[in-house]
């Protein structure tokens, strides 16, 4: 194979396997500025001990690293398991300014971050065209409209500005009603049942005693 061969076919697959999309997208920590995929991360951008967090993670067929960029809010924060990708859990948290690291759980702004430094969360993910980005709590997730809990991910724009049902997924911004509890039935008044009256037992008039006849047999004298 030919230097310049084998120099166009790297090129290929490397826009094939690693891409970055700005997107712009407001979430309840702040706004997603960006997502980009990568076929490998070296051990300098993710620093990893495996006698604390077991075996690095390693791609399977199929998978990629996605790498989402969050720029939190003033009074926000963002926690390392606050966001699934793809039902996935976050692997890591960096800033744009350190590596990732595993034992990272939080960045507050003003506190552990730094005003306009951003935040990164490190995914492993199957190779889609839309990676869907959920907020796990569902307790605040009542306070935010759906397009912001549940945000896809597209190299193509016009997706990620619609954010309705592509791909064969349920639209993120269609409100679902939860189930009402079943409520328990109005008691119901019991209706007394009038006991029948006793009748009162009539007076029986006794038979009158007939008058003694007069004994008329001597007749007048």
């Amino acid at each position: 194979m030919s230097l310049l061969r084998f120099f166009s076919l790297s090129v290929i697959l490397t826009l094939f396997n690693a891409y970055a999309v700005d997107v712009y997208v407001k979430v309840p920590s702040g706004e997603v500025k960006r997502y980009e995929t990568k076929s490998s991360i070296n051990s300098e951008t993710l620093i990893w001990d495996p006698t604390q967090y077991g075996d690095r993670p390693e791609l399977k067929d199929g998978e990629t690293f996605v790498i989402v960029t969050v720029e939190v809010a003033a009074g926000k924060s963002i926690g390392k398991y606050d966001f699934n990708l793809n039902g996935a859990q976050c692997i890591a948290m960096a800033t744009t300014r350190t590596n990732f690291n595993p034992g990272n759980w939080e960045y507050i702004y003003g506190k552990n971050l730094p005003d306009g430094t951003q935040v990164q969360l490190l995914y492993i993910s199957k190779k889609q065209k839309i990676y869907l980005l959920q907020y796990r709590y569902d307790l605040v997730s009542e306070v935010y409209p759906p397009e912001m809990t549940s945000v896809q991910l597209s190299e193509d724009k016009a997706l990620i500005k619609t954010a309705a049902g592509a791909v064969d997924k349920p639209a993120i911004n269609e409100v679902v009603e939860k189930p009402k509890k079943d409520e328990p039935e109005p008691a119901k008044e019991e209706v007394k049942k009038e006991e029948p009256k006793k009748e009162e037992p009539k007076a029986v008039e006794k038979p009158k005693k007939a008058a003694p006849a007069i004994d008329d047999t001597f007749g007048e004298f």
